[in-house]
């Protein structure tokens, strides 16, 4: 009997790991959906332009979501030790400015790949709506948070931003 509780539990675990993770990966292709319309947008690209773009812009996302987990998972390795060393936090320190220069080196390599599918003018706005879109982003959960316990009505769940 006690084997049988052990493997309910250990299949529900693994259930309910793989339930939450395809929420998560729901979530998140809706926000990659939501931030192509608003590139899209933003930037006006026509068709031929879009076609040319999406697959740079695709590359330079892949690559640099790979910097952004490594720095997620660098910051939980420190949070995870009890009781951190000035070695340890030396370490981070150091790992995340290597990092975030990585960052840059890629933003500037794909700038000179943008620059080749795109106008300059639209290379420039690029460079600005990211910040831009998480910062609208953020608005719009800010808002979801704050209707929370309100009656349901009068918010959009879709996706809405301005010009």
């Amino acid at each position: 009997m006690k084997n049988r509780i052990l493997i309910f539990i250990a299949a529900f675990t693994l259930f309910s790991g793989k339930v939450f993770s395809q929420e998560d990966e729901a979530r998140n292709e809706k926000v990659e959906a939501m931030k192509i319309a608003f590139i899209t947008e933003k930037l006006n690209l026509t068709s031929a332009e879009a076609k040319v773009f999406w697959p740079v812009f695709n590359e330079y996302n892949t690559e640099m979501k790979k910097i952004k987990a490594k720095e997620k998972e660098n910051n939980l390795t420190f949070k995870a030790k009890t009781t951190p060393t000035d070695q340890d936090a030396g370490k981070l320190i150091s790992e995340q400015l290597s990092l975030r220069q990585s960052e840059l080196d890629l933003t500037k390599k794909y700038v000179n790949e943008f620059k080749k599918v795109l106008p300059e003018l639209k290379v420039a706005k690029l460079l600005m709506l990211e910040h831009e879109f998480k910062q609208q982003l953020l608005q719009r959960l800010k808002e979801r948070h704050s209707q929370m316990g309100k009656p349901k009505g009068g918010v959009n769940d879709d996706y809405q931003y301005s010009k």
